[in-house]
């Protein structure tokens, strides 16, 4: 006894293999294919907290121990090292932003902190 018809599509009668690809060009027609996907926001999360976790540790490069100290306490109270002067043959300046942006400081090279530095920064 032969079975009706093969599993497959090429096993499906004429009228029924037109009929599939039909109904599937409809439904792409009417729902296109979804975008090729970007890497998932978790792996591009992660690799911008491993960027930031690299900047911060060469911000911190060069610093003294007592302004490593320092940076540690103002870091619990949500001021952030954002950048670090480094003139030429003269020690780094690290300078902190206060949470809102508002306040800076330097550290100096003993640990203290000096709300007015010398420089002016641009906003």
């Amino acid at each position: 006894m032969k079975p009706l018809h093969k599993a497959g599509p090429g096993h499906l009668p004429a009228s029924t293999q037109s009929q599939s690809q039909f109904t599937s060009r409809q439904q792409s027609a009417a729902h296109p294919a979804p975008m090729p996907l970007k890497p998932t926001s978790s792996v591009a999360r992660e690799r911008r907290v491993q960027q930031a976790l690299a900047d911060a540790a060469k911000l911190r490069e060069g610093l003294t121990p007592p302004q490593l100290a320092t940076l540690g306490t103002m870091e619990q109270f949500q001021w952030e090292l954002r950048f670090v002067r480094r003139p030429m043959f003269l020690d780094p300046v690290p300078v902190l932003f206060a949470r809102e942006g508002q306040r800076i400081a330097v550290l100096e090279a003993d640990g203290s902190i000096n709300e007015n530095p010398g420089f002016k920064i641009r906003p």
